[in-house]
């Protein structure tokens, strides 16, 4: 038998809650999820619906080390 885990937790590793994935889509772990994941994952996850693309431009610089030298323009 397999069994997927769910272990939403915070950033410094403290787990907030435990459940099987197939016991997600009850009305109290429901609640649970909605508190403790951000909305883009449910969106993404539940809804099934694609992430919004954001563009955000960049621009790469040489590492000193590779004795590259930089346009400036």
């Amino acid at each position: 038998m397999k069994c997927d885990f769910c272990f939403p937790s915070e950033v410094g590793g403290r787990t907030l809650y435990r459940l099987l994935c197939r016991d997600a889509g009850g009305e109290t772990e429901g609640t649970l999820l909605t508190e403790t994941v951000p909305t883009w994952v449910a969106d993404i996850v539940v809804n099934r619906n694609l992430p919004k693309l954001i563009k955000v431009p960049f621009y790469l610089l040489p590492h000193p080390a590779s004795g590259i030298k930089c346009v400036k323009k």
